[in-house]
């Protein structure tokens, strides 16, 4: 905006200046931006019909803090269609250049911002857009919502960490947990202090599948490559069993998941946990009684001599058919895990192949 600020002589003294220049003084103000247009107040329902969004905006070139003051007789204040990208703040307080108690309202954009008064005011009637500077947070993280709506926040953990920022100006908040259709969760509900409504609740379902679903696969193995009989990773309640002399190891595990253990001369606790939360421990009693459950790869082991200790060639614990040499006097097997026995088939004349069965 252009200021002119001309200096003049008198009509009788023109003579005497004739000679001398006039000079004309131009200041730039700083350049306005684009205020929230669209935006009105009314005063009792009543439009305030002099009200320009564009006065009250705080020239940042200035070092004072502009604003602009309407004057009103009583009545509540109440904002409408603030444009999307804008945040507001309001509260009762005494104007501090006119000395009189005011609605007093700021919008920002971010870059900008704009003040109001509003002389004489009695109160203020909230709305949901002050609430556009609140902020859901899920395990310190902003949650992608509209917070001047009711929101729902599922596949949430009751492990997790849920709470909120920016919370208004003369609005309060209550939390608390809850249940909806069988469905815990964790709830913050916003309203004025001086009203109750507008009321927005934000809600946070417990709904996430069980972080142990992701074990179905894992594995318990013996040292002896058998797997624990009766074991499933995807109960924690009752307590599995272990021959003595034996150590149990899981094995498949997701990616994310460690495992730990600790045990005694009667018990082995695993305990795997989940990065980012989530842990299920197992227990493995030792038992004089336990029944073995018997797979091949328990044979990985063994081993194929002949009488004079000369492995035999070629051996493979998954069984097959290997020559021998002709004065061979015999095949022992070493390193039969507990179980398993070894019967002679058949035992045909030494020149001839042995064939030998697992049992």
């Amino acid at each position: 905006m252009l200021l002119g600020v001309a200096a003049t002589a008198n009509a009788d003294d023109i003579g005497a200046f004739a000679d001398e220049t006039v000079h004309t003084i131009e200041t730039v103000a700083s350049e306005k931006p684009n205020a929230p247009t669209g935006t009105w107040f009314t005063v009792d329902g009543e439009p305030i019909e002099d009200f320009d969004p564009a006065d009250g905006w705080d020239d940042p070139d200035t070092d004072y803090t502009d604003s602009a003051i309407h004057t009103v007789d009583g009545g509540s204040v109440e904002i409408h269609d603030v444009p999307e990208g804008w945040t507001v703040d309001c509260d009762m307080r005494v104007n501090g250049l006119t000395g009189e108690w005011s609605a007093f309202y700021i919008l920002r954009n971010g870059t900008e911002t704009y003040r109001w008064y509003f002389d004489g005011a009695d109160d203020i009637i909230h709305t949901v857009d002050e609430l556009r500077g609140f902020t859901l947070t899920l395990n310190g993280e902003a949650v992608d919502c509209d917070p001047t709506k009711d929101v729902e926040v599922h596949r949430v953990n009751p492990s997790d960490l849920v709470g909120y920022e920016g919370q208004p100006q003369n609005w309060s908040v209550s939390q608390g947990e809850f249940t909806e259709n069988g469905v815990s969760g964790y709830q913050y509900v916003i309203r004025p202090e001086n009203a109750k409504t507008p009321t927005v609740t934000y809600r946070f379902f417990y709904d996430a599948p069980d972080p142990v679903d992701e074990l179905a696969g894992v594995t318990a193995t013996l040292d002896d490559g058998s797997p624990v009989t009766g074991f499933d990773p995807l109960n924690e309640e009752d307590i599995f069993t272990i021959p003595p002399g034996h150590t149990v190891t899981l094995g498949n595990l997701p990616d994310g998941w460690t495992q730990s253990s600790i045990g005694n001369d009667k018990r082995t606790a695993i305990t795997l946990n989940r990065n980012g939360g989530g842990s299920i421990t197992y227990l493995f009693d030792i038992s004089d009684d336990y029944q073995w459950t018997y797979v091949v790869t328990q044979l990985a082991n063994v081993t194929a001599e002949l009488a004079d200790g000369t492995p035999v060639e070629g051996f493979g614990y998954r069984g097959g058919e290997w020559t021998l040499p002709q004065d061979a006097t015999g095949v022992v097997l070493k390193n039969v895990p507990e179980g398993w026995n070894v019967s002679l088939v058949n035992e045909p004349p030494l020149s001839m192949d042995k064939s030998w069965l697992y049992t």
